[in-house]
């Protein structure tokens, strides 16, 4: 419908996030979030910095429009915590409050290693590559320091991860490995039929030598 000059309404907004299941993540605070509004031509008719600057009630023209809100900053590949987003479409009605919810979901993908003592004590040099398919996408090694890493997989994710394993003993052996992971392996993930592993999943690698 777009933008109407019949009339004005009401809107009165309320974000909030929803995170992956089990729901052990401190809860994110979004009131420092973006907020952004665009009509039907995705053109930008209101703007916020912040969650907290938008008033109560929003005096907007009749008419169809998108809100979008996110974490602060711009997503990007690698990210030390996670990024969350939430779009809404919402229409405007003459001298109608309309109550828009926007719920933002987790965009990136939480992984993390957990080697245990037995392995740190057996290889003296070790380093763990995490690949999409087509190129690595992050590499953990004896001298990191994070052992967590949040990536971004795209909007629609990737069906697989590629583990791979370089390691040197202690005695001077080569150690090499390959796994493959999927979404089913995830420790968190929200509760969809996505079967590729995306957005608000989170996996836990184990390394042992046993």
């Amino acid at each position: 419908m777009g933008l109407d000059s019949k009339g004005q309404g009401v809107a009165e907004f309320k974000v909030d996030i929803s995170t992956p299941e089990p729901r052990t993540r401190a809860v994110t605070q979004v009131y420092d979030f973006p907020v952004i509004i665009y009509d039907t031509n995705d053109k930008v008719v209101q703007s916020y910095n912040s969650v907290s600057e938008i008033p109560q009630r929003v005096e907007m023209e009749v008419g169809d429009y998108r809100v979008e809100t996110h974490t602060p900053g711009v997503i990007a590949k690698t990210m030390d915590k996670p990024f969350y987003k939430g779009v809404e479409n919402i229409q405007i009605a003459r001298n109608v409050t309309t109550q828009v919810n926007v719920l933002c979901k987790m965009q990136n993908s939480k992984i993390s290693i957990n080697p245990d003592d037995m392995f740190l004590s057996v290889f003296d040099t070790w380093s763990i590559t995490i690949t999409d398919g087509e190129s690595t996408a992050y590499e953990f090694t004896n001298e990191s320091t994070n052992l967590s890493v949040y990536l971004y997989f795209g909007e629609v994710g990737i069906p697989q991860l590629i583990v791979n394993f370089t390691g040197v003993t202690n005695d001077g052996q080569t150690i090499k490995s390959e796994h493959t992971l999927t979404k089913r392996q995830a420790n968190e993930g929200y509760d969809d039929d996505n079967t590729n592993f995306g957005g608000g999943d989170a996996i836990t690698i184990n390394i042992s030598t046993t």
